[in-house]
Formats: C-alpha cells, sequence, structure tokens
C-alpha cells in the first residue's frame, strides 16, 4: 500500500460521511468533503507519477473510487430531484459499460491494453466538477435561483451528456478494435 493508494481508499471513504451530512442537512460540509475527495483524485495520480508509484493496484482502485463517488452522488443527487434522472442512468450506463469492457480484454487476454483515455479523464473531471456545482449552490441554497444559474446548470447538463456519450462509443470502438486486432495477429 503506497501513499496515491490509500488516496483512493480515502475517496470511498468519504462516501458515506458526504451521504449522511447531505441527508441530515448539513450540505455545507457534505460539499467540503466532497471537495477533499476530487482533491484526493488528483494528488493520487500526480504523486503516483510524480514519485513512479504506479501499481496495477492503483490503476484499478483509482477509477473504482472515482465511479463509487460520482455513482453515489448522482444517485443521491437524483433521489432528492436536484438532478435528472436520464442523466444518472446514462452516466451509470456508462459505467456499466467500462466494467464489462474491462474483463472483456481480461477475459481475452489482454489486460495490457487497459487505459484510461484523455476523452475519459476529462469526463471524470467534469463530471466531479458538475457535482460540486450543484452542491456548492445547495449548500448556499441557491440552486438555480437565477436564470443565469439555471443555465449554467442546463449547459453543465448537456455537456456531461455529450462526453458521457462519447467517451462510452470512444471505448466501444477501443474494445472492436483490440477484438479485431486481435483476430488478425492470430489468424
Amino acid at each position: 500500500m503506497n501513499l496515491p493508494n490509500s488516496l483512493s481508499f480515502l475517496r470511498i471513504f468519504l462516501v458515506l460521511p458526504i451521504i449522511y451530512f447531505f441527508v441530515i442537512g448539513n450540505h455545507l460540509v457534505a460539499f467540503w468533503l466532497f471537495f477533499v475527495a476530487n482533491v484526493s483524485d488528483f494528488l493520487d495520480g500526480y504523486l503516483a507519477r510524480a514519485y513512479n508509484q504506479l501499481t496495477s493496484f492503483g490503476r484499478m482502485i483509482d477509477p473504482i473510487a472515482d465511479k463509487i463517488l460520482i455513482s453515489s452522488m448522482l444517485l443521491l443527487l437524483t433521489y432528492y430531484g436536484f438532478i435528472p434522472f436520464w442523466l444518472t442512468l446514462l452516466v451509470m450506463l456508462r459505467d456499466v459499460l467500462l466494467v464489462f469492457f474491462g474483463f472483456y480484454l481480461r477475459f481475452l487476454g489482454l489486460a495490457d491494453k487497459l487505459y484510461v483515455t484523455f476523452i475519459s479523464k476529462v469526463n471524470t473531471v467534469l463530471q466531479m466538477a458538475f457535482v460540486s456545482w450543484i452542491m456548492l449552490q445547495n449548500a448556499f441554497h441557491m440552486l438555480n435561483d437565477s436564470v443565469v444559474l439555471a443555465n449554467i446548470t442546463f449547459i453543465s447538463i448537456i455537456i456531461l451528456a455529450c462526453t458521457t456519450v462519447a467517451t462510452g462509443l470512444h471505448y466501444l470502438y477501443i474494445a472492436a478494435k483490440v477484438y479485431t486486432d486481435r483476430g488478425e495477429i492470430h489468424e
């Protein structure tokens, strides 16, 4: 266990306190805990690269921690009516696709082909920023209080939906390419 992997576990550990504080109505504490979780996501990748502590376990636990954190928050915010159900469903369907993609490559013995694409990293940052935006507005009781805030939220939803679909399609393309290339290699 190294520091970057510990930070991924911290992100998973913070999910329940974030949910707890949100549910009891202390949205500001929930926001700050979510902020700490976001910072841990940046730090674990930075530290792993900077101190050459990249591990196969870290490559697995980091995206799992991200998915647990983001999925939990999207479900919570959807349950309370702060974000549309279809957006949460879209993000979660994409995540299920990615899990199957990972298992598919492992089944083919091509686990070395597993990597996080740039657009997927952008999508994760946008997801975290979107959830932060909703939680921040909620913490200060200004959720879409003005046309400007409502428009920013609407545009954020559209951008997040587009990047979610784009990353899902991109991973489907990669899976098809890996399968095709594999077939050509063994013929």
